[in-house]
């Protein structure tokens, strides 16, 4: 499977937040090939002040990825089966927004990267 790097941070914080709810949901053997994948290509590859910045925006991806989903459990959550269409709508708002954000970190990674577009998985 061939995806670009910020493709790969985007994949290693979905994984690890998974991971946290559900241990099993995602293998050690998914999780480490994520991670090899990525470390493979940017160890041999970034210098290290564009190190520095993946590094930053894998843990903003992280960050963002943790409020979709706390937002995404407020309205999912049982003991809220009678929410109305102002609490849905403003936490979808967030979530659209928050999305907006990850797509452009995702994005910005795929930038200064660019001449390592493509990562075989």
């Amino acid at each position: 499977m061939q995806v670009t790097l910020g493709d790969l941070a985007d994949k290693l914080t979905i994984a690890i937040r998974k991971r946290r709810i559900q241990p099993n949901s995602v293998s050690d053997k998914e999780l480490e090939d994520i991670v090899r994948s990525i470390f493979m290509e940017w160890h041999l590859s970034l210098d290290h002040r564009t190190e520095t910045r993946f590094i930053c925006d894998l843990i903003s991806l992280a960050d963002i990825n943790y409020q979709i989903w706390h937002l995404e459990s407020d309205i999912r959550s049982e003991e809220n089966n009678d929410l109305d269409d102002v609490f849905v709508g403003k936490r979808a708002k967030r979530i659209r927004d928050l999305n907006k954000q990850r797509v452009g970190i995702r994005d910005r990674i795929n930038e200064y990267t660019k001449q390592y577009k493509i990562v075989n998985v």
